[in-house]
């Protein structure tokens, strides 16, 4: 805010998306560097994102070939690019209300199923061993994960 009052005359003190900030912050070479920044991080978004479907593909379809499938992640991602472009192209989402009801359902259901198994698995058979609450081992992983989920969510 300081910057902002400071660089910018009175009467323009919006500022309505980050390359506007970046270029009453620093000039045209901020402005640029907001704009490259926002660009490669969305890249990078949707990347880790067709490579997460791609993955999940493989494993949904080696479940019901009986692991005689002969996908892998990088013959997967051209179908998936195939479906999705076209779907990055509406410029509406009520298109996309029916399936987000369906979406918003099934993963309802889901965690549901996951929740009522894990409760009749520990009430049937009870653990061995200790639970471990906190993998240290694997902290830096889920901190990222959780980043990750933040920032593109």
């Amino acid at each position: 805010e300081f910057v902002m009052k400071r660089r910018a005359p009175p009467r323009q003190l919006r500022v309505p998306s980050y390359s506007d900030l970046g270029e009453v912050a620093f000039g045209k070479l901020g402005r640029t560097f907001v704009d490259l920044a926002l660009v490669s991080s969305h890249l990078g978004f949707c990347a880790t994102y067709l490579i997460f479907i791609a993955a999940n593909m493989r494993e949904v379809i080696e479940v019901f070939s009986a692991c005689q499938s002969l996908l892998d992640q990088i013959t997967i991602l051209p179908v998936l690019l195939i479906a999705l472009v076209p779907m990055a192209w509406l410029r509406s989402l009520q298109y996309f209300a029916l399936m987000n009801l369906v979406a918003s359902v099934l993963i309802t259901l889901g965690l549901a199923l996951i929740l009522s198994m894990a409760i009749w698995h520990m009430w049937t058979d009870p653990l061995q061993e200790p639970l471990v609450w906190l993998n240290f081992g694997n902290v830096a992983t889920t901190l990222g994960t959780a980043a990750y989920a933040f920032e593109g969510i």
